[in-house]
């Protein structure tokens, strides 16, 4: 596949570490970007995640509704 190719021998080094659920799977490209989006969204720095959740402030034209739902996305 063109797309495996193109981003490089760490990038494929990770799709080979994946377990595919069938076969045909790893060959369609929706199917491998999906894979890589749960495998990078489960790669957040917990302590600068902590870091981010204690500082926020809210803000002083800022109403409670927006910095309320800023911050239940954040965590």
């Amino acid at each position: 596949m063109t797309f495996l190719h193109i981003v490089g021998p760490e990038v494929l080094e990770v799709d080979n570490s994946f377990t595919w659920t069938e076969d045909d799977d790893k060959k369609k490209l929706n199917k491998i970007i999906e894979y890589f989006k749960n495998y990078c969204n489960h790669k957040k720095h917990i302590t600068m995640e902590r870091y981010t959740f204690n500082m926020r402030k809210q803000g002083a034209n800022e109403g409670f509704d927006v910095f309320h739902t800023d911050f239940g996305s954040n965590v």
